[in-house]
Parts: C-alpha cells; sequence; structure tokens
C-alpha cells in the first residue's frame, strides 16, 4: 500500500473563539499538518471569523498550515479577502493558505446579500474572485494590476500587505460534486477542499480534477486534493446512534449526488440540498426521516463511528485510491466540545498518525 507523505488535516466545528485557538495549538502538538477553520455567519458548525482564529493560531504555532474550509465570493471583496490572508501569512511565516467556494443561501440571503441562482454564475464569479486574489497578491505600487470581469473590476490596484509565501498562498476550491468548480479546481486551483466524500465519490471528483487540468498543461500531483472524511471515537450504542443520525442528516444534504451514484434516489427538494438549504430547516422532520432511509452500507462509506480500528480501517480505504491528505471532521465536538477534541486530537497524535507514518517506512 503507497502510504507516502500523507498530511492529516483537523477541522474545527463549532467551537468559540477562545476554543478554537486551543484546539488548533492542540493539533499542531499531535501531528496534525493542517488546521481548517470554516467562515459561516449563521452556526453550520461554525461559530468564528477563521481570519482572527487563524492569525492567533499562526502566532502560537510554528509548523501547522492553516486554511478556511472555507469562505466565499459574495460577503467579502476578493481585495480584502486577499489582504486578509496576506496578513494571516505574515503573521504565521508563510503557513495560510484561502480556501473558497461558491457559496450558499445560509449566509447569503438572511443578511441581504444578492444571491445568483444560476450556478453558472456562481462559478464565474468564483473564477473571477481568485483569478482577483492572485493578482492582488502579485501586485505592488510599482506593479499596479487591472482587471475587467463580470463581477469584479480592478483598475490600476494593489495591495502594500504582501504575503510571505511566493508566488502567493495555495488557494483551495471547496467543492463537493459541481462539475464545473471541480473543473475549476483543475484549471487554476492550488487545492481541492472536498466535503463528505467517499473512496468512490472522492476518486471520481479527482479525476474530472484531473482532466481539467492535463487540458491547461497541468498535472494533478500540482494539486493539494484532500480527502475530508467524518469519524468519532464512540463505544457507547447511544452516542453512536445519535451521531449517526446527524451524519445521516449531513450526507443527505451535501451529497446528494454520491448517494444517487450509489443507487440511493430519495425525493429531496433541491431547498434541502447543502447551498440552498437555511439552518432552521436542516433538522426538519423531512430531512430526519428521509436521512434514516440511508443504507447502513452507505453510509459507513461516509463516515467511521467506532474503535480506532475502525477509523483506520476507513482512512486506509482513501489512502488505497490515492488519498494523501486526510483532513478530519471530529463528530464527537458535538458530544463533549473541547474536551472530546482533546481526546481525538490525543488518539490521532499517539495511534492514527504514528501507524500511517510506519506504514510509509515499510
Amino acid at each position: 500500500m503507497e502510504t507516502s507523505e500523507i498530511k492529516f488535516g483537523y477541522n474545527i466545528l463549532s467551537l468559540s473563539a477562545l476554543d478554537s485557538v486551543r484546539a488548533g495549538v492542540m493539533a499542531e502538538k499531535h501531528g496534525f499538518d493542517s488546521v481548517w477553520v470554516p467562515d459561516h455567519l449563521i452556526e453550520d458548525g461554525a461559530l468564528v471569523d477563521p481570519w482572527s482564529v487563524m492569525a492567533v493560531i499562526g502566532t502560537q504555532t510554528k509548523h501547522v498550515f492553516l486554511c478556511t474550509g472555507v469562505t466565499d465570493t459574495q460577503r467579502c471583496h476578493p481585495a480584502k479577502t486577499a489582504q486578509s490572508v496576506a496578513t494571516v501569512d505574515e503573521l504565521s511565516h508563510g503557513r495560510a493558505g484561502l480556501g473558497i467556494g461558491a457559496g450558499e443561501v445560509m449566509n447569503i440571503v438572511p443578511f441581504g446579500i444578492p444571491w445568483d441562482d444560476d450556478p453558472r454564475d456562481r462559478a464565474q464569479r468564483l473564477r473571477e474572485a481568485i483569478e482577483v486574489i492572485k493578482l492582488l497578491w502579485g501586485s505592488s505600487k510599482e506593479k499596479m494590476v487591472s482587471y475587467e470581469g463580470k463581477f469584479f473590476w480592478l483598475k490600476n490596484a494593489w495591495l502594500d500587505q504582501h504575503s510571505t509565501q511566493k508566488p502567493h498562498p495555495p488557494v483551495y476550491v471547496g467543492a463537493l460534486s459541481s462539475t464545473r468548480l471541480l473543473e475549476l479546481t483543475g484549471e487554476i486551483g492550488d487545492g481541492w477542499y472536498s466535503w463528505l466524500v467517499t473512496p468512490e465519490t472522492y476518486t471520481k471528483r479527482r479525476e474530472k480534477i484531473k482532466r481539467a487540468a492535463e487540458r491547461t498543461g497541468r498535472k494533478l500531483e500540482d494539486i493539494d486534493t484532500v480527502a475530508t472524511i467524518y469519524t468519532a471515537f464512540a463505544d457507547d450504542p447511544r452516542t453512536q446512534r445519535k451521531l449517526t443520525e446527524l451524519t445521516r442528516i449531513e450526507i443527505l444534504m451535501s451529497d446528494y449526488t454520491g448517494l444517487k451514484s450509489f443507487g440511493v434516489k430519495l425525493p429531496l427538494p433541491e431547498r434541502y440540498t447543502y447551498q440552498y438549504v437555511s439552518v432552521t430547516e436542516r433538522y426538519s422532520p423531512v430531512l430526519v426521516e428521509m436521512a434514516r432511509q440511508i443504507p447502513e452500507e452507505i453510509f459507513k462509506k461516509y463516515a467511521a463511528i467506532g474503535s480506532v480500528d475502525d477509523c483506520i480501517d476507513f482512512i486506509e480505504s482513501f489512502v488505497k485510491v490515492g488519498a494523501k491528505h486526510i483532513s478530519v471532521c471530529d463528530l464527537m465536538i458535538d458530544v463533549k466540545g473541547l474536551a472530546g477534541v482533546e481526546e481525538t486530537l490525543k488518539t490521532y497524535g499517539s495511534k492514527i498518525i504514528p501507524y500511517f507514518k510506519e506504514q510509509t517506512r515499510k
């Protein structure tokens, strides 16, 4: 089994700002390579401003990579996003990245921000935002930049805040199953930030990235394709049932397309899919009842809730299909908060990460 250079990331979810910093510092202590902080205004497993949290984590750590998982193009002009990332990059001595996606209704519509109904417009807005951000990262007073797009414009613009990484911090495109966004990743992304993938869906979506990359003269090996997974170390049957039910809902909303590819065809209205669902409807009776219909054997492709061995087997299923960066969403955070985070990080640091390092040496 090829396991060289396997990296482990940790997603900080559902914690206060102070506890998010503590979790990020602990993640580095226990051997994690990256920390991912979501960017939501309304709680969806996210509470904090990611740039502030990553800046503080960056000043209290030495090695861990820091990235949003992910921000969007609507709530903040690309110039401000570019400045924020460059600032965190300086404070962390070159360890910041930008995870950015096309956005979702829950963070846009309640705040009166225009929402692009056409997915082609959302993809184009994302493309333009990334192009503008990269232009600005390479700008200076002596090298002003201009840009004219459908959604964004620059005229003799520059940033005085420069990034430490050259030519710029890496940009990870957040994409669920959208072919447009996966192809965009292959064309201009430095990485792909997936969400709730299985070995099968990860492989199929990465292949789309590969084909798009090759069409533009790039190589898949130059794009960091992150496999984001759900795990929980839980022996108590009641806790397992609770976490399983919550995760089934997430799977249904986030990867309805993937479920259909496994033959699970449920009549889910579009308004309940991740891009469109409101936070107030996330646990509606419709979603709860429909999520319960996901077969157990399909559920186990998406998450590992059980023992350390269960988790290792789960991660190995991704490694076998070529995943080299595993980013962990810790379900125990919903049960024990920061205490659960610490338990999970210790277990990964003492048993799981060493296991994969040992496999690498064989």
